[in-house]
């Protein structure tokens, strides 16, 4: 009984010697946002300005986002592949290439899924295809892949879905951009949806 009540006074001291001190949250510059200095007597308080935060940097995060994409992102997204997708936009096409100096289909989307998900993915639009599991179009999902047959009758193309009929993908004429699944072109040559990541 006396070693209970030992440790359940340890523990209130523990905790009342941390509501007494005093916090702020540096932001990734090195500065203190005034709105983040706050004081840990109210526990309720620090939770809701620490929520309150986030959600702002979040809302500026997909505002941005969507501006540079092109398209109302629905802020469900996974940040780290809108920040990996919007970082590579613009990168000319180069054959065989999988840098930002030049990359195609394959190459954009292997670097990608290491890159974001920690992934190992074939080097080629058919080999990927063949290594994935089929879905449904009306299924897709961010992160599923699109194939296309651009070329004869053979999968030759690959891009990542992102969300509302969109996708990211090294286009031969433009590089990495974003389009519309929708899109007579792609609707033409659409050949499956692929699942890596389940």
């Amino acid at each position: 009984m006396i070693k209970h009540l030992n440790l359940c006074l340890l523990f209130i001291l523990i905790i009342l010697g941390i509501y007494s001190c005093r916090t702020s949250r540096v932001s990734g510059r090195g500065e203190a946002p005034e709105d983040l200095q706050v004081e840990w007597d109210d526990p309720v308080q620090v939770k809701a300005q620490v929520k309150k935060t986030g959600k702002k940097a979040d809302r500026e995060f997909y505002e941005l986002n969507s501006k540079k994409l092109g398209f109302d992102l629905t802020g469900e997204e996974d940040q780290r592949l809108i920040a990996f997708i919007s970082d590579w936009l613009g990168t000319p096409y180069k054959y065989g290439g999988k840098t930002k100096k030049g990359t195609d289909c394959s190459g954009f989307i292997m670097v990608l899924y290491k890159e974001v998900y920690g992934i190992d993915l074939a080097r080629s639009s058919y080999d990927i295809a063949k290594n994935s599991r089929e879905i449904k179009k009306k299924n897709l999902k961010e992160s599923d892949l699109v194939f296309f047959k651009t070329t004869k009758n053979r999968i030759s193309h690959v891009g990542i879905y992102i969300s509302r009929n969109k996708f990211a993908h090294a286009s031969s004429s433009r590089g990495v951009t974003i389009n519309d699944l929708s899109e007579e072109y792609y609707v033409r040559t659409f050949a499956m949806a692929g699942r890596v990541r389940d």
